[in-house]
């Protein structure tokens, strides 16, 4: 987990780092949209973490995917 001083501070996110499969790049952005874009007052929308955002990062052996996610459950440290 990542934290970010994006909203507020101290908050946490989750970033996911894709493959570096050129193909896949473009197709798991859209899938990712596709689910945050749903209708909120659907039944089954909380149990779907959602995207809050995604960026590439290109380095000498090509461009990689980030995909930033709120965390799923609670904290470690609650416990």
């Amino acid at each position: 987990m990542a934290r970010a001083y994006i909203e507020e501070p101290e908050s946490v996110i989750v970033m996911k780092i894709v493959n570096n499969n050129a193909g896949s790049i473009g197709y798991k952005r859209e899938v990712e949209e596709h689910i945050s874009a749903i209708d909120l007052s659907h039944r089954g929308r909380l149990l779907i973490r959602t995207l809050l955002d995604s960026f590439e990062v290109k380095s000498p052996k090509g461009s990689y995917l980030c995909l930033v996610y709120p965390p799923i459950r609670e904290l470690l440290s609650v416990y």
